[in-house]
């Protein structure tokens, strides 16, 4: 008869924020004990809480990166990049002759260690790619057609991951113009998540000289494994800052005065979310709000300031509502 043995995660509380940390499945997550709200920070399996109130961790795939985030006591959620194009990211197109559109095999492949679109297992759609590898001295991977990317800008690729057992692998690879491979970042799983999916993400610069990159689904010589992949997803961070324009209806009189409430619109191009508060006559706190325009009202009598990034927009009310812009 086995025994049961309890896994218990270690917690760090900061007396800076008070939020808790823990490394739980080897995913760094913050969780506010008030409100139990909670987000993953990275993927690793070390960390600690400096006595400067920074988190410290190690990367997942080598150990050997020692990384600094700032904690400041506020949840912040990432905005997501913009998203690159991949050809059949989902593995839903027929496969012709065992050719994966999209997608090719980087060794010969046997009985025991072989890849194949399965529709036994789905993250979404109803195909998926499944390795199963038996052999410790083989490997298998199936890689992607290279993708073109821009040397400096900083990439995210992903994955949605099922592992069966074992220890399967993703990689993002960086080429030069002349197909040679410049860099590659990998992560390796095991199996503290079986039976499950789980997004495996990978982030980094492409180095210089890179003109290409290509996503490669693997299990390692000297690993084994039996897993399903699906959704594969490239982003790049978006450089560029939104441009936010502010207007007023009605628009004011002659005189600079509007005789009723006021509606303000927000309209920033390409951005994930607008942040924006309010001081004087009328005061909001900040609020942010998701998507690339807003709208919301001013009634009170008085000058008001609001504010939306580095620009304010200033408006009073005399009788109901008078603004300047």
């Amino acid at each position: 008869m086995g025994r049961a043995e309890a896994f218990y995660p270690i917690f760090h509380q900061s007396r800076f924020d008070g939020l808790l940390y823990v490394l739980f499945n080897n995913k760094l997550t913050v969780i506010d004990p008030q409100t139990l709200e909670f987000r993953t920070l990275a993927d690793t399996s070390r960390f600690d809480l400096g006595m400067d109130g920074n988190l410290y961790f190690t990367d997942q795939a080598t150990n050997t990166i020692l990384y600094r985030m700032k904690v400041d006591g506020e949840i912040v959620e990432e905005p997501p990049g913009i998203p690159v194009s991949i050809r059949n990211a989902g593995l839903e197109d027929t496969v012709n002759n065992g050719v994966i559109p999209g997608w090719t095999s980087l060794f010969t492949t046997g009985t025991d260690y072989r890849f194949e679109i399965n529709g036994d297992r789905s993250f979404s759609g109803s195909k998926s790619l499944k390795i199963a590898d038996k052999l410790r001295t083989a490997s298998v991977a199936v890689q992607s057609d290279k993708i073109p990317v821009k040397p400096g800008e900083e990439y995210q690729a992903g994955v949605n991951l099922y592992i069966e057992s074992g220890q399967p692998g993703f990689m993002f690879r960086f080429f030069g113009k002349n197909n040679a491979t410049i860099s590659t970042l990998e992560i390796h799983l095991d199996e503290s998540r079986l039976a499950q999916w789980q997004k495996v993400t990978l982030k980094g610069k492409a180095p210089a000289n890179a003109a290409y990159a290509s996503l490669i689904a693997v299990t390692s010589r000297y690993n084994i494994s039996s897993a399903y992949y699906d959704d594969f997803f490239i982003s790049v961070k978006d450089s560029v800052p939104p441009i936010s324009v502010a207007s007023i209806n009605p628009s004011p009189n002659e005189s600079g005065w509007i005789n009723k409430d006021a509606a303000v619109t927000i309209e920033a191009n390409h951005a994930y979310s607008i942040s924006y508060s309010a001081t004087g006559a009328q005061s909001i706190n900040q609020t942010t709000v998701k998507g690339s325009t807003i709208q919301f009202p001013i009634s009170a009598e008085g000058v008001s300031f609001i504010r939306t990034g580095y620009e304010f927009v200033f408006i009073s009310t005399r009788w109901a509502t008078c603004l300047y812009v």
